[in-house]
């Protein structure tokens, strides 16, 4: 009985053993998400960017009052030449308001007034108060790849909107040497004004954006750059001030040729377009249309108060002056791990694998490729000689999702679609070769299927002529150009032989020539003489050669009968 007892004791504890197990298990967040590819879209960080225009929400939002809690831009009227820190600079009083309302956060613009003439209004009017909702930014997932010198797993990714427009650098002066310079100063001393360390939109992407669009969780999965000052141009060269470390950044002309999309080409490009949000355009943003505008990168140029910058139609340009205050922002920053930890992107990525294969030979199909939630997909398969296609599979089902050999879907999420190919005839071989090698060439040779026709070409190098095809031994065709229908699979041969060279020994030696002695003494009937073997051209085109041989005939009997005389004596 105590036996007994104790077996039910261990029985117990381990059902509850597994009881527990099961529970910590349910309390576990299990990551389901693959690490992203590049040219894929992720969810990372908010920023307002739809203006509100519903007319209910607006009068709710316009009942609320921001007094004391606006905050100054700190944008200048640039109305001179001086730096930014003298008097001659005032505040234009452009001023924003965060606040959230009924579940959702939005951001209070106060417009007064544009910070220069040249800012595009974009159809807003200064003296208004406009309203923009907080929402999450998308970014393309530029690059993917090994952080050097560490075990992280870098994601480059670029904001794939325009969401802000700054000028490069906020304000800018004449020096001494009636060279334009930063208003800031490094070693005492000032620099020229494209200078991506000193400038204002670095301040601005490290400082309000940074602060604004991410948590602190999100931070902790945000890795720096060493950030410095790049030029374009060779004969220009940035002063080496070392590296910065910063979280934000804006995208080098030399790295756009990592997402093969954008490449490196400064001519119009459409992938490179620009696309504003609403916030953008309030900031004064260059823009032609709701999809186009102007976005800085952060090279430097030989003019000293220019950058590269992206047009709206997509070409780069060297003429994007530092002081513009048009210039859009599409932020570049870098992510790590994704998935080596507990923490998830906020929200789903919204472009999808589409990975293609084959479920036996016989055929090919397109190349596996990333496409966006709601997008048109087409997949391909082209069977080989001899194949049909049979249907797209997915999954372990044995049904096909479609038996069209081209089969387009629109997408909704990722998906591994195989296709199967079955043999639907037999599949003949026809080899072809030369003998001897040097003889010729040869072609026509291949895999076909029965009734096909097959043409199989001889030719001939200089000094050879084409005999015939030969198959197992026995000549099956004169024709250098053979075709037949395809049966059964063949191995031919095309013999070629070797021209003779000269025009051949018509007289012969002693005994074996036209006059000459046969073996009992009595003169021998002249034997036929065979010309070398030439072309009829050849043949044809000498009107001389019958001539020729006649005298040399001639000749050939009159030595046979002066040999013959003088043995005789």
């Amino acid at each position: 009985m105590p036996k007994e007892v104790e077996i039910m004791k261990k029985a117990l504890s381990i059902i509850l053993s597994i009881v527990m197990l099961f529970s910590v298990l349910a309390g576990l967040s299990f990551n389901a998400y693959a690490d992203p590819i590049a040219g894929e879209r992720i969810k990372f960080g908010t920023y307002p960017q739809s203006e509100v225009k519903d007319a209910a929400l607006l009068s709710e939002l316009r009942a609320i009052d921001f007094s004391g809690k606006w905050i100054s831009y700190g944008y200048a009227s640039k109305t001179g030449t001086q730096p930014k820190d003298t008097t001659d600079f005032g505040d234009i009083g452009m001023a924003y308001s965060d606040f959230s309302y009924k579940g959702a956060s939005y951001r209070a613009v106060k417009f007064p007034q544009y910070r220069s003439n040249s800012q595009y209004n974009n159809g807003y009017t200064s003296g208004e108060v406009y309203f923009f909702k907080f929402e999450p930014l998308t970014w393309i997932v530029y690059f993917v790849g090994p952080d050097f010198g560490n075990a992280d797993q870098l994601f480059v990714l670029l904001s794939e909107k325009t969401i802000d427009a700054q000028p490069f650098i906020e304000s800018t002066f004449t020096g001494t040497d009636g060279c334009s310079k930063s208003f800031k100063q490094y070693n005492g001393e000032y620099y020229d004004s494209n200078h991506f360390l000193l400038s204002s939109v670095a301040d601005f992407l490290n400082g309000p954006f940074y602060n604004t669009a991410f948590d602190s969780t999100q931070k902790g999965k945000m890795d720096s750059w060493n950030a410095s000052n790049r030029s374009d141009s060779t004969s220009y060269q940035c002063v080496d001030m070392g590296t910065c470390k910063m979280p934000v950044t804006l995208l080098h002309e030399e790295y756009l040729s990592i997402y093969a999309p954008y490449n490196t080409d400064r001519s119009a490009n459409v992938n490179r377009i620009g696309t504003p949000t609403d916030y953008a355009k309030i900031q004064g943003l260059d823009t032609t249309t709701d999809i186009k505008n102007h976005w800085m990168l952060l090279d430097a140029t030989a003019n000293s108060t220019h950058i590269l910058g992206v047009r709206n139609d997509g070409s780069i340009s060297s003429q994007h002056a530092t002081r513009d205050d048009t210039g859009g922002i599409r932020p570049l920053i870098l992510l790590k791990n994704f998935c080596s930890d507990s923490y998830t992107i906020p929200t789903f990525k919204n472009a999808y694998r589409i990975t293609t294969s084959t479920m036996n030979s016989g055929g090919s199909v397109s190349a596996s490729q990333t496409v966006f939630s709601g997008s048109s997909c087409t997949v391909t398969a082209t069977p080989s000689l001899g194949y049909r296609f049979d249907g797209w599979y997915e999954g372990s089902s044995i049904t096909p999702v479609s038996t069209n050999a081209s089969y387009t879907f629109t997408a909704t999420g990722s998906r591994t679609l195989m296709a199967q190919f079955s043999q639907s005839s037999p599949i003949y071989k026809i080899n072809v070769s030369a003998s001897p090698t040097a003889g010729g060439t040869v072609s026509g040779g291949g895999s076909f299927i029965p009734g096909n026709t097959c043409t199989v070409t001889a030719t001939a190098n200089t000094g050879y002529s084409f005999d015939g095809w030969y198959e197992n031994g026995t000549k099956v065709s004169s024709t250098a150009s053979y075709s037949f229908a395809v049966s059964a699979s063949r191995t031919l041969v095309a013999k070629f032989t070797q021209n003779e060279s000269g025009g051949g020994n018509e007289g012969g030696s002693e005994g074996d020539n036209n006059g000459g002695n046969n073996s009992s003494g009595e003169e021998t009937k002249p034997s036929q003489a065979y010309p070398t073997i030439t072309t009829l051209r050849e043949q044809n085109s000498d009107s001389s050669l019958q001539g020729r041989r006649r005298l040399q005939k001639a000749a050939q009997r009159s030595n046979g009968k002066s040999r013959r005389a003088r043995r005789n004596l």
